[in-house]
């Protein structure tokens, strides 16, 4: 089970640093938490100020996956995800910001897109539990 030390972080941050394309990282999902298991991967959410190709998100995944010497490790762009996905990955630990205010803008969207979409969401997820018990029965 990979443990970040302090100098991982430290890694992190200067990496993220030297990135000016890089606004927010955060690590999120079940890393660090009492849900993390032998076998858990690290996520990464990461905001960028550009659009990047899929070689470029390749080559951010492997420098993180380099950096902290494990190969498990996932990376979510923000500018591409999903609402829920946004919302539920900045309940993690920020690794870094560009920008206080830049990022409080940003968690201000997500949290208003949320609160917009989170409703029809849920009821969306219940109707499709229903229907998925209701098929099994058969």
């Amino acid at each position: 089970m990979k443990r970040l030390t302090r100098l991982d972080e430290q890694n992190l941050i200067e990496y993220f640093r030297g990135k000016k394309n890089v606004v927010l990282a955060i690590i999120f999902g079940s890393y660090g938490t009492e849900f993390q298991r032998e076998d858990s991967d690290i996520d990464f959410a990461i905001l960028f100020d550009e659009r990047l190709d899929m070689l470029q998100e390749m080559k951010v995944l492997d420098d993180l996956s380099r950096i902290l010497n494990f190969e498990n490790v996932d990376l979510v762009n923000l500018n591409k995800a999903p609402v829920m996905i946004q919302f539920r990955s900045l309940g993690g630990k920020i690794i870094y910001e560009r920008d206080y205010y830049e990022v409080c803008d940003y968690m201000e969207k997500v949290f208003k897109l949320y609160a917009d979409f989170a409703p029809k969401m849920h009821a969306f997820d219940k109707d499709t539990l229903k229907t998925a018990i209701e098929i099994s029965k058969y």
